[in-house]
């Protein structure tokens, strides 16, 4: 990997030290360039430096429970859990988040009142859905399912969302909706963040991939958000599975992960660009490169798990 210096993307490379050294060299032209691999033409130094922990503090975060029969261990959690959302943005992507408002969660008992809390806010019938955030709100809704593990993964999702609405709104629907589904497997193991596959994500991409059904990147990050949420409503929610695994791939790399920091950062500044235009400035080997990195990602597949 090789890229034009750049603050964001150097603090990326030197806070993921898992993937060995960092080289600083200059071209024939006088640029200097980082990178994680050593360059055979050019005179190069090791980087030394390290970027110092960003601190976290967790927030405050408001749970209400309307019948919900959930208890103090429960709130425990989905707050320990949201903070985790809170914290990858923070630590990772270097939003400040403080400067946020803090989400409020509100846990309905089931699908009948969760449908009919949202109907009542609203004014009108929504699409099937686990689980909502409200921007004019800043409220997230979801329901108690039987298998509490998932919603507490779809609390997760919401509060990616939120986060993203109040700091970076102009996110395109695919990496909104893709990091999205991956915060819903965010863990902390041993005070390290850890992403572990979208096991049905994997599932699906996987199905799409070996019958040749998956739509190039060039395709896909041509979108415009409302295509796009057109085009995962036609395939039964394929394409936010697809989105949700090529972010899994972009977060499990130092050059992806740059790339999805650096996005995310463009529209923080208020771009409207799709993504397609900004790959050339923001992904090192362009939008050819990021093709041929994702084939050969789906091939493999064997990345079950991402260390921060």
């Amino acid at each position: 990997m090789k890229c034009r210096l750049s603050g964001l993307l150097l603090c990326t490379l030197l806070s993921n030290t898992v993937y060995g050294e960092i080289y600083r060299w200059t071209d024939e032209h006088g640029k200097v360039h980082f990178s994680d691999t050593p360059q055979a033409r050019f005179e190069q130094t090791t980087v030394a430096l390290k970027l110092p922990a960003i601190d976290w503090k967790p927030l405050d975060i408001q749970v209400t429970a309307k019948d919900a029969g959930i208890n103090a261990k429960d709130i425990q959690r989905i707050q320990h859990d949201v903070n985790l959302v809170y914290r990858f943005y923070t630590q990772q992507i270097y939003f400040n988040v403080y400067k946020t408002i803090p989400v409020h969660i509100t846990v309905l008992s089931d699908q009948e009142s969760y449908n009919q809390y949202l109907l009542n806010i609203i004014g009108q019938q929504t699409a099937p859905s686990w689980g909502m955030f409200i921007g004019q709100r800043n409220e997230i809704v979801v329901f108690l399912r039987d298998n509490a593990d998932l919603t507490f993964a779809t609390l997760k999702h919401e509060v990616s969302h939120a986060i993203v609405h109040s700091i970076a709104p102009n996110t395109p629907a695919w990496l909104n909706e893709g990091i999205a589904e991956q915060m819903e497997n965010l863990l902390d193991q041993n005070g390290r963040l850890v992403l572990l596959r979208h096991n049905e994500n994997h599932r699906v991409v996987r199905y799409l991939h070996q019958r040749n059904q998956l739509k190039p990147l060039q395709q896909l990050l041509d979108l415009q958000s409302t295509q796009w949420r057109h085009q995962t409503t036609q395939s039964n929610g394929a394409l936010q599975a697809v989105a949700g695994e090529l972010v899994y791939f972009l977060l499990a790399n130092v050059p992806g992960r740059s790339f999805v920091k650096q996005l995310l950062h463009e529209y923080k500044r208020g771009s409207a660009l799709k993504s397609l235009y900004l790959i050339d400035k923001h992904y090192v080997m362009g939008v050819d490169g990021l093709q041929v990195k994702w084939q050969q990602y789906l091939n493999e597949n064997n990345t079950p798990s991402v260390h921060f």
